[in-house]
């Protein structure tokens, strides 16, 4: 198909990348795009899981804030 890409060599990639609401996912960097309250809850319940805080977690603070603008 025109403008679609064929898959990289798998042989380029040393591991799987894991989603970051993985609750293995060990270290939390990009801030989510967040569409709905569940989502944030989702996020925020995983991350205190994680054992994440506020001050060092982009996601967990982007989620709390966004449900904060909620109420």
């Amino acid at each position: 198909m025109q403008g679609v890409e064929p898959p990289g060599d798998p042989s380029d990639s040393t591991a799987a990348p894991r989603s970051a609401d993985d609750p293995a996912y060990e270290r939390c960097h990009e801030a989510p795009i967040l569409l709905t309250e569940a989502h944030a809850r989702g996020i925020v319940a995983i991350h205190e899981r994680l054992g994440c805080s506020f001050d060092s977690c982009d996601r967990l603070r982007a989620a709390r804030l966004y449900l904060a603008t909620l109420s």
